[in-house]
């Protein structure tokens, strides 16, 4: 967590990071990045079992239902890249920002 961020303002990146790391109850929380990794590589499973039914059995159809039981696993699954970057040090607002920075600056010619 960023120096000096202790408010959680749930309005920014860095105020949910420290909210998702107060909130969380794991063995051996600060010093396990297992549990936080499976339960957002299950919440992931989750989401792909949603989005397979939305493809195979309503033909591509969303439902508002649909968006619901996305948008919690969505949020879930934040929660847990949130406690994953709490248990590496990694302040997910600045990883954020260089990945958008990254897909800014065009890829380099691959020669062929």
């Amino acid at each position: 967590m960023e120096k000096g961020v202790t408010k959680m303002d749930l309005t920014t990146m860095n105020g949910f990071q420290l909210a998702a790391s107060v909130k969380s109850k794991y063995p051996d929380k600060g010093n396990n990045l297992v549990s936080p990794t499976l339960g957002l590589c299950c919440k992931a499973g989750e989401l792909s079992q949603v989005v397979k039914d939305i493809v195979d059995v309503q033909d591509g159809d969303i439902s508002s239902a649909d968006i619901q039981t996305i948008s919690c696993l969505v949020s879930v699954a934040a929660f847990h890249l949130a406690c994953i970057c709490e248990e590496t040090d990694i302040n997910m607002l600045e990883v954020c920002k260089k990945l958008i920075e990254d897909m800014k600056t065009p890829e380099p010619d691959k020669e062929s």
